[in-house]
């Protein structure tokens, strides 16, 4: 009976710990922000003109950001080096968009992670990093994930509703998904924080979602006309 039992809980305690394994395993699938002997992690917004040209100089040249010639014979090694010593470096992120694409492969050859770990290590360095998420949701919108896509902009536009860039961007990222009144929204935003373009104006105009009679756009304490008398 004690062997039975015995034997019972250590089938038990193999599948928990196999559980936890798969379980750190997933968790770590994206690997550490932090190796011995590596250059970084650097948050990229605030590293000096130097750290950044010791990386750009050598890994991340113009050639490699508009994918025209990489350093050697392909893009991956130069790209994850840049994403490693800056994992939240924007214009990287963007050329890994158009990497993906040009190869056909969520993981590009010789990068080590997929597309979608990149931008998580980059949330997961600095997921205050607004400019990380509105790139991101422009990879969800380029592979159809819609609902994530708004997951991420909601956040931003949430977050930076005093910054006007960030605003117009975001509503131009809306527009592209459908969402015309989120993209109205934004758009409002912009342009009272002074952003002056107004090709987004005409589109939302033709699309019908910019009307600027519509009573919300009207300022809160203006009060209604009276009525004439008839």
């Amino acid at each position: 009976m004690f062997l039975a039992r015995f034997s019972v809980v250590s089938r038990f305690a193999a599948v928990a710990a196999l559980l936890l394994a798969g379980m750190s395993a997933q968790a770590n699938i994206c690997g550490s922000l932090y190796q011995a002997g590596k250059y970084g992690p650097f948050d990229y917004r605030t590293a000096t003109a130097e750290m950044r040209d010791i990386v750009e100089r050598n890994h991340f040249t113009d050639d490699v950001a508009e994918l025209r010639k990489p350093i050697f014979q392909y893009f991956g090694p130069d790209l994850h080096y840049t994403l490693w010593a800056f994992p939240n470096h924007p214009r990287a992120l963007l050329t890994l968009i158009n990497l993906t694409l040009k190869e056909k492969t969520q993981q590009p050859m010789l990068l080590p992670f997929t597309a979608e770990c990149y931008f998580e290590r980059a949330l997961r360095y600095k997921p205050d990093d607004l400019l990380v998420r509105m790139v991101y949701a422009l990879y969800l919108k380029t592979y159809d994930r819609k609902a994530d896509a708004l997951v991420q902009l909601d956040y931003v536009v949430q977050k930076a509703d005093d910054v006007p860039m960030t605003q117009y961007n975001a509503a131009k990222l809306y527009y592209e998904l459908g969402e015309y009144e989120k993209s109205r929204a934004a758009m409002k935003t912009a342009v009272t924080l002074g952003v002056p373009y107004q090709d987004l104006i005409e589109q939302l105009r033709k699309a019908g979602h910019w009307d600027d009679e519509k009573p919300e756009d009207k300022p809160r304490d203006q009060a209604p006309e009276p009525e004439k008398e008839k």
